[in-house]
Parts: C-alpha cells; structure tokens; sequence
C-alpha cells in the first residue's frame, strides 16, 4: 500500500491570515484525513480545537483518536470523531506549550483500516 504525506500551507483563521501547515494524509485512493500541525486553545475562537478534518469520516465505523505526552502519558481519548481535543488533560487544566504526540485510528465503513500518529504543537497563542 503506498502512503502520501503533503504538507500544505493552510489558512485557518480568517481574522489574522495567519497560516498553519496541515499534513493531508492519503492511505488508500479516495480517503483522505487532513491533520493540522499546530493549534491554539486561547478561547480566542480561532483553532482551539485539534482532531482529523475530513469529509470521508462520515465513511467511519470505528474510530479512536489519543493525544499523548512525549513521554506517552495518555492525556485524552475519544472514540467519536465529533469529539476534538481543547488542549486540556482528562482533569480540565491547560497544558503548557509544547509538542504532544497523537494517534488517531479509522474503520471504514468499506473495510479499509487507516492509522495516522503524528506531532501536534500546542501554542497558548497564535504564532
């Protein structure tokens, strides 16, 4: 099976124009998952959130996505791809900034099964 990684530049926010590269992952033809690389959990209501953007998610039926420390402390798990991470452990607390690891599992409803782990950096601010 043949792996494409592109990284584009991306404008998430419209306000500032800031730009944030997204790797926009295709594992097999026709699914295609994008993953930002970067996000801000200020409360400014721009990028506070992190999880997969991806029309093809609706073709899920099995899902799971885990943030980790880069020492592998599980910070947050979901299994509903309509739940995405705020950049708070399981207790509530902002963390610091800094690079977290992901990993993030899809089923297919056509039984194609697609893992992507990767490095999102968390920034309090944008950039």
């Amino acid at each position: 099976m043949k792996k494409w990684i592109f990284l584009l530049a991306f404008p998430l926010c419209f306000s500032s124009c800031e730009k944030y590269e997204w790797v926009i992952q295709q594992n097999e033809p026709g699914k295609f998952v994008g993953i930002p690389t970067v996000f801000t959990p200020d409360d400014d209501g721009l990028d506070d959130y992190f999880g997969p953007i991806s029309a093809d998610l609706i073709h899920v039926t099995q899902y799971h996505m885990g943030i980790y420390t880069q020492g592998g402390v599980e910070l947050f798990y979901t299994t509903d791809y309509n739940e995405l991470w705020n950049g708070k452990d399981d207790k509530g607390n902002k963390l610091p900034n800094g690079f977290y690891q992901y990993n993030i599992f899809c089923h297919f409803e056509d039984n194609v099964d697609q893992t992507y782990n990767g490095t999102i950096e968390l920034t309090q601010s944008g950039r």
